[in-house]
């Protein structure tokens, strides 16, 4: 497995190697390098996100173990190869509500679309949630709808059926204006 360590807005790395690379050259994120456990006792704020990438077989172990043996995190896959921590309590469904609440929009009229188990929280959340056709299984389960697949455009024919719409117009339908997507 690599570990990728987020602190803030910086991505740490201790290697350079083939899974990093791919991961930088994906995200455009260019990382900076340290040991992480002196990264972790030199006075750093503590990690916003730990990263793992590895087999989908192993992280799906990982993912039971680690949710058992740390509640305090939360525990999440965003890709098949990524297994995600962050303190209990920060993801995107958090993010969505503080976002409603800020901007003075109903959580009824949120629209959030996904496609990964770390999008569930915010397709809970959302008044209308959305999973797209090449979602995880999970997903596609917890949404409220489930629009076509990104390569088939799946987030426009959300924002077109739903929120552009003629039920929008309307006021017949899901006329959710705020929209989140986590695809």
């Amino acid at each position: 497995v690599h570990i990728n360590i987020y602190i803030n807005d910086t991505l740490y790395l201790e290697e350079f190697n083939e899974a990093a690379r791919n991961y930088c050259r994906n995200t455009v994120v260019e990382p900076s390098f340290a040991k992480f456990d002196e990264l972790l006792h030199r006075g750093e704020p503590n990690p916003t996100k730990i990263l793992i990438i590895g087999l989908p077989e192993v992280l799906d172990v990982m993912t039971e173990e680690y949710r058992d043996r740390y509640p305090e995190l939360h525990v999440t896959k965003s890709r098949p190869y990524f297994l995600e921590f962050t303190a209990s309590g920060v993801n995107k469904g958090v993010a969505l509500e503080e976002l409603a609440r800020k901007l003075g929009v109903p959580r009824e009229r949120t629209v959030a679309i996904g496609d990964a188990p770390n999008d569930l929280d915010m397709i809970k959340y959302a008044g209308l949630g959305v999973a797209v056709g090449n979602s995880f299984d999970q997903v596609k389960v917890e949404a409220d709808l489930v629009a076509p697949s990104n390569d088939e455009e799946g987030v426009a024919w959300v924002i077109e059926r739903y929120i552009l719409g003629d039920a929008a117009r309307l006021g017949t339908g899901p006329d959710r204006i705020t929209s989140v997507s986590g695809a």
